[in-house]
């Protein structure tokens, strides 16, 4: 039972491929996503649902400190207070920066056991404070000035038995931040199998939009891919064999919640430009054609 910001609740009408990331049992995943696909919300499951069964340390960094109270307030805690079960193993601390859970297990006897956990919040623009952690989560990334600090806090999880090392970010430049990580992943992308042709294809907006009316094509054929298909589409790892996982999360594939019209809309009507469009929509880094936009006018244009 989680409730969203504004309290929606949250469902996979479209987004049925988040489940398999809900799954995942890797230990180290990049995700290079766009704007508002739920991702905050994936990876606090995951994290939550560890503490149920393991007694864990979670650091959970956000570019900088206003951005924790608004994740504490509008996410983290309407999660909590809308699950009896996880506001009931809120114990001792409380706070903006810091949550304390107690849970009960029975061990491999039967018996009963409590285990506690901790969910530390910071922010990742300052040095991490020196706390040994078992489960890091790093959101945002390409919005840490500086990216040396990640690192830094990489070192939280040398001593853990059992480390989970979690990246999500939107991107903005090539070559960047979570582009740059993302390169060295198994790199999987949703794949949409044509039902006139029967060609498997990744999305991609230059190949399979079409106008008048806005629609999705297959890139071979050029038949209509109704949301149907792009729903029930499938995980493929482009680079298997890479030790981390990677997955590539773009607004087309959410047809009904992202309809394709007002997608299209947006980019025609100027209401958003290339750059963010290739960043928020796509989930995809961007360069002009005329030079290519760095990170220092990233930050000079946007901060």
């Amino acid at each position: 039972n989680v409730q969203l910001p504004n309290k929606r609740k949250w469902d996979f009408v479209d987004r049925k491929w988040q489940l398999k990331i809900l799954e995942d049992p890797s230990r180290k995943m990049v995700v290079k996503k766009g704007a508002q696909e739920g991702f905050t919300t994936v990876f606090l499951a995951k994290v939550l649902h560890a503490a149920n069964y393991t007694p864990i340390t979670v650091m959970y960094t956000l570019p900088r400190r206003d951005d924790l109270s608004d994740f504490v307030n509008l996410t983290l805690n309407p999660i909590i207070k809308a699950s009896p079960h996880i506001s009931s193993l809120i114990h001792d601390t409380d706070s903006v920066r810091v949550k304390r859970f107690r849970a009960e297990v029975q061990d491999e006897h039967g018996d009963t056991e409590i285990i506690e956990s901790t969910l530390q919040l910071m922010e990742a623009s300052v040095e991490p404070r020196m706390i040994p952690v078992d489960y890091l989560v790093n959101d945002e990334i390409d919005r840490v000035e500086d990216q040396d600090f990640l690192n830094m806090f990489l070192a939280r999880l040398d001593n853990s038995p059992d480390p989970h090392h979690f990246q999500f970010s939107t991107p903005t430049v090539p070559g960047y931040g979570i582009d740059k990580l993302y390169d060295n992943t198994t790199q999987n992308e949703w794949m949409v199998k044509c039902l006139y042709c029967s060609e498997e294809q990744m999305l991609n907006w230059d190949k399979n939009y079409a106008d008048n009316p806005p629609r999705y094509i297959c890139s071979g054929c050029h038949e209509t891919l109704n949301a149907d298909v792009i729903i029930s589409g499938k995980w493929v790892a482009l680079y298997p064999d890479n030790d981390t996982v990677g997955y590539h999360i773009s607004h087309m594939m959410m047809p009904i919640s992202r309809p394709v019209a007002g997608l299209a809309k947006e980019l025609s009507d100027s209401r958003i430009t290339t750059k963010n469009f290739y960043n928020l929509r796509l989930g995809l880094p961007y360069s002009s054609a005329t030079g290519s936009f760095t990170k220092e006018m990233f930050y000079q244009r946007c901060f």
